[in-house]
């Protein structure tokens, strides 16, 4: 096999796909690969060729099957004779380009901002399609240039070393050198700008100093440690919150958009719930009885999303650990299937990633501390591929159940509606047991969930983050077979009945904690008194924002996207997705954005709340459209020149 055949065959093996599919000019993030692929795919060819790539490399720079290609056949020393070819060469690389206006002054980004503020559309519009209302920019020669934005439809559519070889897909990165070399003027930028940061925020980075002797963080940056921006590399400690802004310990004021990682769907500190929380408080919270809130909860909650029983935990982690569980009882079976780029918690048989050695999806561990016999019933499958589908229905009985994330945390551009339905039609088919991890968008994404979404009915949802408004709480919620196996399902005084025998089993001191459970019922019951136009209009007001934010990337002509559906959205550069490893330029723009006085947490997924007003969106927009501005200023995602040959 010719050297390239066989490197796009590695890259199509590990992703799912047929070879054929794989372009070979474009870039792997671009069409699904994701940072494990990338480094299953590396350390084969490290194995077999003897060249070592570089993460940063295949993210960045080799980023391609014919970049790949070339870069090993430089570099390999056992290269088989078989697999040596004459190089294609391509065409020239140098185009004819038109020449473009240039900005030259404050004036027209001042005018461009000013421009493209957000304004909130009438009630009565229920269209999640968006066209920006702007017009017109002032390019520099004084005459007005047509500025239209493109139309955007809203979409329904994750070591310990064994024999000196490390085997763990690690989420941490540590890097130790520089990735690339800066040129003059992005070093004397960055420089200053770390000066700048560091004294705007400087109570936080001393706390960050201070307490690393003795806390234990596991709150890390989704580009890992880099030395470039080793002097960033700390959380904003705030002490203040409330709607959607908060405030840290150096009196710095931020208009949120980490919004406790998708939970405050209301804002922070909402008045309903302080309320509530503040009359609990009073009458206390004892632990052992059984809170006078918890019954009513879970029948508002079972009646909303259209299931039989719940139950509460603590966490999401929780909640799924417990859904497996309960599969696993009520199928009689033990393999469960998961997808790639997918979130279930920290749980260990969840923390997988996938086994390129293996042609049954078999999964290897994400981390260290993990057994294998922890994962060796995870079977881990492609997202959105056909392959995926077979593989279920031809391993039905074995499969206790696939679990899915509806809208992942990864997001991505894919529209996950007809595959969702598909996996629907043959797990009822097959007895699967089909489990929703709706963790992520459950309540926020609709009154309903992402049930009534994609309209597709499951057996168990895990629910959690936006249910209890910022409390912690993990909540199961399923249809009776399943949920029964907990604990013997429905019977009555007075009569004959009695549960069923064999049972399964979950607990936790804090289950169904007094102040959960008031938290719960106060936000339930705004969702409802609010009804569907709640989760409705927040959706519709984060397209508006996200379209914007379109127009502004667009006009700046920088390799970044706004991925998003409902009211979550996160950034993404060149297509890369990854939660492993990202690109300087990314790690140093959210900087930017934290800087302007916009938060982004370290996991740089992104929510808008009910909380959110039309500054604060203005807000995000602008902090967006300068850290662009100056950053283009700084030398950083420069234009490529090529030679007119007109």
């Amino acid at each position: 096999m010719k050297l390239q055949e066989n490197i796009r065959t590695l890259f199509a093996d590990t992703m799912g796909y047929d070879a054929e599919d794989i372009e070979l000019k474009v870039p792997l993030l671009e069409i699904g690969a994701d940072s494990f692929t990338m480094m299953s795919v590396t350390r084969k060819i490290k194995e077999t060729y003897g060249v070592a790539i570089s993460m940063r490399d295949i993210f960045e720079n080799i980023n391609t099957i014919e970049k790949i290609t070339s870069y090993v056949r430089e570099n390999s020393e056992e290269l088989p004779l078989e697999e040596i070819e004459e190089p294609v060469y391509a065409e020239s690389k140098f185009q004819a380009e038109k020449t473009l206006p240039k900005i030259e002054n404050n004036t027209v980004t001042k005018e461009f901002s000013q421009n493209y503020s957000f304004k909130k559309k009438p009630k009565e519009i229920k269209s999640f399609s968006r066209v920006s209302d702007v017009q017109s920019d002032k390019a520099h020669n004084g005459n007005f240039k047509t500025f239209t934005p493109r139309k955007m439809t809203f979409s329904q559519s994750g070591s310990t070393a064994v024999n000196g070889k490390n085997d763990d897909a690690s989420t941490a990165w540590v890097d130790t050198k520089k990735a690339k070399e800066l040129t003059p003027e992005q070093e004397i930028y960055l420089n200053e700008f770390i000066e700048e940061y560091s004294a705007k925020t400087l109570g936080s980075k001393r706390i960050a100093q201070e307490s690393r002797p003795y806390l234990c963080n596991n709150r890390k940056s989704s580009s890992g440690f880099r030395v470039e921006t080793k002097e960033l590399l700390y959380p904003i400690v705030t002490n203040t919150s409330k709607g959607s802004k908060i405030w840290d310990v150096d009196n710095n004021e931020y208009v949120d958009i980490a919004m406790g990682f998708g939970s405050t769907l209301f804002g922070h500190n909402p008045d309903f719930l302080k309320k509530s929380l503040q009359e609990q408080i009073e009458k206390g919270y004892q632990i052992g009885p059984e809170s006078e809130l918890t019954a009513e909860n879970a029948r508002l909650i079972a009646e909303t999303v259209n299931m039989d029983r719940v139950l509460f935990s603590n966490t999401g982690t929780e909640a799924v650990m417990t859904a497996i569980r309960i599969a696993r009882a009520a199928s009689g079976k033990k393999k469960i299937v998961v997808f790639q780029n997918s979130y279930h918690g920290h749980c260990d048989n969840v923390l997988v990633v996938p086994d390129i050695e293996s042609d049954r999806f078999e999964s290897k561990r994400m981390v260290p501390g993990i057994p294998e016999s922890a994962i060796e019933d995870t079977l881990i499958l492609p997202y959105g591929n056909v392959k995926a589908l077979s593989f279920i229905e031809e391993n039905a009985h074995d499969i206790a159940a696939v679990i899915v994330e509806p809208v992942r945390n990864y997001i991505g551009n894919k529209n996950p509606g007809e595959f969702l339905k598909n996996i629907r039609e043959i797990t009822k088919r097959k007895d699967i047991i089909l489990v929703f991890d709706e963790v992520l968008v459950g309540f926020r994404l609709a009154l309903g969930g992402a049930q009534e979404w994609f309209d597709i009915e499951a057996d168990i949802t895990t629910y959690g983050k936006a249910i209890a408004a910022g409390i912690p709480v993990g909540i199961v919620a399923g249809k009776s077979w399943c949920m029964d196996w907990v604990d013997g399902g429905y019977w009555s005084y007075g009569d004959d009945s009695a549960p069923i025998g064999n049972q399964t089993y979950t607990a936790g001191t804090f289950c169904k904690h007094p102040l959960a459970m008031t938290a719960v019922n106060a936000a339930i019951k705004e969702m409802l008194t609010k009804g569907p136009a709640l989760q409705n209009e927040l959706n519709e007001r984060t397209e508006e924002m996200c379209i914007i934010l379109d127009d502004i990337i667009a006009y700046h002509k920088v390799p970044l996207k706004v991925h998003r559906f409902g009211s979550n959205f996160r950034f993404s550069m060149s297509g890369n997705l990854s939660f492993a490893f990202q690109p300087l330029e990314l790690d140093i723009f959210f900087y930017h954005v934290i800087k302007e006085g916009v938060y982004v947490w370290e996991g740089r997924t992104c929510f808008i709340s009910t909380a959110h007003t039309d500054d604060d969106l203005n807000k995000i927009i602008d902090a967006v459209h300068n850290a662009i501005k100056k950053m283009k200023e700084a030398g950083f995602w420069a234009e490529k020149k090529r030679l007119n040959l007109n």
